[in-house]
């Protein structure tokens, strides 16, 4: 045994100090290969933390990502996620007696990025409502970039419990003809997510670099890795001409999706007792609006007219706040999301028409007075 040792022992120290050194030596290059579904399946992509203890965003098999439980958002003073993975007050599950409660879907603008919680258009037009009629309270569901097809999985998983007597839906048109991360729509990387449960898509892949290295090698030598750089550059190519009509490429949502998911929602509401209340919230004045948000826009006016859906454009409000003498740069922030000026505008509105929703449905119910939702 002591013969054989020295001889044996470089070439079994050699490869693991080749392996340690080719290991520090590619972290700290920074060299990281990540599969293309690994890489369409991560969360949030504005998330620069990621799913890391400071970032805002979890992986979720379901709507693919939701704030995470706690998460501080950077915007604010000092504001967290609630426990319950959503912003504002954390309200019980059960519903009280007399008590309306209002549910919001929807991206940024819905979630009140850039403002404080008490300024966004959910808490100001919950409040109005509670100010006019009756008691109300709300569950502000929204999540950055979340398209039709992710409210809907973000109803059944969040919401859905809550048992809310109305759902308000903004319905965010450009997120869901933007294109195709890894030419995937949205209804694909969900159906692709599912399959792997709770756990982070990068979980299976291993964390080691000179893993990595070695699958990136395999992945040369069979033409895989090519394939996917040849699939990445025809992605970029075709990213300028999203807008279009004839363009060739996938969208997020396609237009049989996006109805599908408008369908199937209402039918959940429908299902669960709840009333679906869609709104159109303006983009910034200077933004280019492409051929193909018209499309999108027929779709859901169509839809919600054919459904009997409450359809509120909160352009309207936008429009009589400039008749009012109010800059149009006063209702945006940089980032083209509604400034405070602009989300006191929108609830205002969405008060108005949910008021009067709340009185014509009431009105035959014998001379009652304050309708009382149970």
């Amino acid at each position: 045994m002591k013969r054989w040792w020295p001889r044996a022992a470089p070439w079994v120290l050699a490869p693991a100090c080749l392996v340690t050194v080719g290991e520090w030596a590619l972290r700290r290059s920074g060299y990281e290969y990540v599969r293309i579904v690994d890489r369409v399946l991560r969360v949030h992509p504005d998330d620069e933390a990621q799913s890391g203890p400071s970032g805002i965003h979890r992986f979720d098999p379901y709507p693919l990502w939701s704030p995470r439980p706690g998460a501080m958002l950077p915007w604010t003073n000092g504001e967290r996620i609630n426990a319950d993975g959503y912003r504002g007050p954390q309200l019980d599950v059960e519903r009280k007696d007399g008590v309306l409660r209002i549910a919001f879907l929807g991206g940024a603008a819905t979630m009140g990025v850039g403002v404080r919680w008490e300024d966004s258009f959910p808490a100001l037009s919950t409040r109005l409502v509670g100010e006019r009629i009756m008691p109300a309270e709300c569950v502000n569901a929204g999540v950055q970039d979340f398209s039709v097809r992710q409210c809907r999985e973000r109803y059944r998983a969040l919401v859905r419990p809550y048992r809310p007597h109305v759902v308000v839906m903004s319905v965010g048109l450009p997120v869901c003809y933007r294109q195709a991360r890894g030419g995937w729509t949205d209804d694909q990387l969900i159906q692709r997510a599912r399959h792997l449960g709770t756990e982070q898509p990068s979980d299976a892949w291993p964390d080691s670099r000179v893993l990595q290295l070695v699958h990136w090698m395999k992945d040369a030598l069979v033409g895989r890795y090519w394939k996917e750089r040849d699939f990445e550059f025809q992605q970029q190519r075709l990213a300028a001409g999203y807008g279009d009509l004839d363009w060739p490429g996938v969208r997020r949502v396609p237009v049989h999706d996006y109805h599908a998911s408008l369908a199937w929602l209402v039918q959940e509401l429908r299902q669960d007792g709840a009333h679906l209340v869609l709104l159109s919230i303006p983009g910034a004045p200077d933004a280019p609006i492409p051929p193909v948000h018209d499309v999108y826009l027929r779709t859901l006016a169509d839809f919600a007219d054919r459904e009997k859906i409450l359809l509120l454009d909160a352009r309207h409000a936008y429009m009589a706040a400039l008749r009012g003498d109010v800059p149009k740069e006063d209702l945006f922030q940089p980032d083209e999301n509604p400034s405070e000026c602009g989300h006191a505008h929108i609830a205002q509105a969405l008060a108005d028409a949910l008021v009067q929703g709340i009185a014509e449905r009431s009105q035959p119910k014998a001379g009652a007075g304050t309708p009382t939702p149970r």
